[in-house]
């Protein structure tokens, strides 16, 4: 599972204390989360959609883990088995989306424009840390399967542990050819790696 004990597992001895560790996990974390355009780590989201007279709106984060609250200008909140959620779409049970838009006035819900949907959900992977956050929260975690992409999470934990290793200096700063060859095969790699998960 993706988080500090995986990595401690990867890069074997090491001087650097857990927090160090967690700190450079985290700052890899993100760095890959920018370079492929979004949050690796569950998180909660809000948008606001236009519905277009069809079944099916497509919520931007992805993966999509719950919806913890759905309503539209029309029906007001929407219950579980008034839509279907599959991977990041989102399916109206009885009838479509409307596309009309409402004026609300200066109601609390969070319309605007022609946007008349508003959907609270959250999204990402679960990692060591969002396991413990929702277990300390009540949520039984027996049942979730961490979904953290092998590749991705070998990507992170390698360039940790190259970090660790040349003191955060870049590889290719020294003039030793057999560390550059190897930096740049792992290099054109990793990006093959980050192709697949950009948006």
């Amino acid at each position: 599972m993706f988080g500090l004990e995986g990595l401690k597992n990867y890069i074997g001895e090491t001087s650097l204390d857990d927090p160090m560790l967690q700190f450079l996990l985290d700052a890899y974390l993100k760095k890959v989360g920018s370079l492929i355009g979004k949050d690796l780590e569950l998180a909660a989201y809000e948008e606001t959609l236009k519905g277009d007279g069809q079944q099916c709106i497509y919520l931007e984060k992805t993966p999509v883990f719950d919806i913890l609250h759905l309503e539209t200008v029309e029906d007001g909140e929407l219950l579980e088995h008034q839509y279907e959620r599959v991977d990041n779409r989102v399916y109206k049970s009885n009838g479509c989306w409307q596309g009309r838009y409402t004026t609300i006035g200066m109601s609390e819900i969070k319309y605007s424009s022609m946007e008349n949907i508003y959907v609270v959900y959250r999204a990402g992977y679960l990692t060591e840390r969002v396991l413990k956050e929702l277990e300390a929260n009540g949520v039984d975690i027996g049942h979730l399967e961490p979904n953290f992409p092998q590749d991705l999470e070998l990507l992170i934990y390698e360039s940790v542990k190259n970090h660790i290793q040349n003191g955060g200096k870049e590889l290719k700063s020294y003039a030793i050819d057999d560390i550059r060859y190897e930096y740049v095969t792992m290099a054109e790699s990793f990006q093959q790696v980050l192709e697949r998960y950009k948006k």
